[in-house]
């Protein structure tokens, strides 16, 4: 009896001491909370601006004035380079986001979506920064203000804790103007610190023809400007050589350690429609450098294919001029049917029929058929009594003497027409005064009458 009595005595014991342990755990931990709550209660108190107005975090921005020559304004289509920088003493516990810049004619890209880390010593402490960078790209002139943007942000503060908000930047402001009066507004050309061009061409044969293809491509890389910014590479010229299938154009932008690269590649099919030689022309794209501060061109050369022809192609290239010349040949052909119909039923004409003869060496025949022209026309009997030139005498004694030759009996008849035609040029002088000559009165009365007795005799 007595030893049941002592167990129940120290059960009793430790549910005692378990209820005092459990009481003291019940103080701790209300004691912690109320500490928690207390430090909590001291974090929500400090928020970002707290932080910015203490130095504990600081935000600024600036724009690049590194692709120019530090002066304003930019030129349209430039490249300008928004620098955000965001720092504090503790160091950053969340990702940070820039808000959107909405901006009048303005093209606003964040290309790079990393920020550059890195720690600056700062009154004998280490500073944690952030820089991010906004692309600018204006398509205007004007004066411009960028608005105050949004930075969201996280930082540690002492105890453990972390404090996120959002601060501004300061505006900024600038101005655009066109570069140089040898560019246009319309944006036809291009704003970067370099560009070059590449070209390839392909053909489905190597020795082509009407049907086959030819593929031009050009390729445009840029240093500091945006794929879209670059102005359209291949014309669409329509032709009657070919039929151009344009390709989607290929537009690429990326960024590296800072460098922003942009290219745009454009290619068009031709089905050639024609024959001969195929000229495609050379391309010329107007660009100014935005380091060297003046108008470059860019140029990419064109290119001569020879078509071979079909019969169809043929016809649809020349098909004037094959109806030109054949209109010209049916009408020779009809007008030498017409001719020897005629002649059929009348004699020839006498320079036809005289070289008929000269050609046939039927040298009688071609002789009195010259005395007869140089009788009709002169009334002459002998050649001889034409001129009395050496030249003509000479040609009067081989023609009439000498041996025969087609070069002899050809110069006499020519000489015959240069006096046919001063014969009849002389008549038509003649004819032109006769009028004048009645206007004008006789100067000697004498003369006039004599004139009238020579007549009537």
């Amino acid at each position: 009896m007595n030893s049941y009595t002592a167990v129940q005595n120290v059960a009793s014991n430790w549910r005692i001491a378990i209820r005092v342990v459990v009481i003291i755990l019940a103080v701790m931990m209300s004691g912690l909370f109320s500490l928690s709550a207390l430090a909590s209660s001291n974090s929500a108190a400090m928020d970002i601006f707290q932080l910015e107005k203490r130095g504990q975090v600081e935000v600024k921005a600036w724009l690049d004035r590194s692709q120019t020559n530090k002066t304003e304004p930019y030129a349209i289509n430039q490249q300008i380079i928004m620098y955000i920088e965001v720092a504090t003493p503790r160091w950053f516990t969340g990702g940070t986001q820039i808000n959107n810049i909405d901006l009048p004619n303005v093209i606003v890209k964040q290309r790079n979506q990393l920020a550059t880390n890195y720690t600056e010593r700062k009154n004998g402490q280490t500073w944690s920064r952030q820089r991010w960078e906004i692309t600018l790209y204006p398509q205007q002139s004007g004066a411009y203000v960028i608005p105050a943007t949004g930075v969201e942000l996280q930082v540690s503060v002492p105890g453990g804790l972390n404090v996120r908000g959002r601060l501004y930047t300061p505006p900024l402001s600038f101005s655009v103007a066109l570069p140089s009066g040898r560019l246009n507004s319309d944006g036809d050309w291009a704003a970067a610190s370099e560009l070059k061009a590449e070209q390839i061409w392909d053909s489905s044969n190597e020795e082509l023809a009407v049907g086959d293809v030819i593929t031009r491509t050009v390729q445009v890389k840029g240093k500091n400007t945006l794929s879209v910014l670059i102005p359209l590479l291949i014309p669409e010229d329509p032709s009657s050589e070919y039929q151009a299938y344009p390709q989607p154009h290929r537009l690429k932008d990326t960024q590296e350690r800072g460098n922003y690269r942009s290219s745009r590649q454009e290619q068009v099919m031709y089905v050639l429609q024609a024959g001969g030689d195929v000229h495609f022309p050379a391309l010329n794209i107007q660009w100014w450098n935005t380091q060297t501060q003046q108008v470059e061109t860019l140029q990419v050369a064109g290119k001569t294919f020879t078509v071979r022809h079909t019969f169809q192609s043929l016809l649809n290239t020349y098909w004037q001029q094959l109806m030109f010349w054949g209109g010209i040949g049916l009408g020779v052909v009809l007008l030498i049917g017409v001719l020897t119909r005629y002649y059929r039923t009348h004699p020839l004409p006498a320079l036809i029929d005289y070289g008929m003869a000269v050609n046939r060496r039927q040298w009688t025949k071609a002789k009195t058929m010259a005395y007869n022209k140089f009788r009709n026309e002169t009334g002459l009997l002998e050649l001889g009594g034409r001129s009395t030139a050496a030249q003509w005498q000479q040609f009067s004694i081989e023609f009439q003497l000498g041996q025969p030759s087609r070069r002899l009996f050809w110069q006499v008849w020519r000489r015959m027409l240069y006096t046919e035609l001063l014969l009849n040029l002389k008549k038509q002088c003649l004819r032109l005064l006769h009028p004048l000559q009645l206007l004008v009165p006789a100067a000697l009365p004498q003369l006039k009458s004599a004139k009238a007795s020579k007549k009537r005799h």
